[in-house]
């Protein structure tokens, strides 16, 4: 995480987040015989992100930008279905 407050004006702040989820070769958790059960290879994610926070007396806000799966990696859910590749996210707020 990289903050930096004072961004254009001196209330407001700047969060940079840079992270990744690793999962390790697994056998599927559902009940059944060994040979039959489903598994699931290694898998490396990378994610980040950037959050702007605009403090305005009696008004604040945020805005946030995210992208998941930067590296657009196949990636699996506990039950081998697969997971959405590369998303971008938008998240805006206000308080009034």
């Amino acid at each position: 995480m990289l903050e930096l407050n004072g961004f254009l004006r001196s209330a407001d702040q700047l969060v940079a987040l840079l992270g990744n989820d690793r999962f390790y070769t697994y056998q599927n958790v559902c009940v059944g015989l060994r040979q039959f059960k489903q598994t699931i290879e290694t898998q490396l994610t990378h994610a980040a992100g950037l959050t702007w926070t605009i403090d305005r007396y009696p008004a604040r806000g945020s805005a946030t930008l995210e992208a998941d799966n930067l590296t657009d990696a196949k990636a699996f859910d506990n039950y081998g279905v697969q997971r959405p590749g590369r998303a971008f996210y938008l998240e805006l707020t206000a308080d009034i």
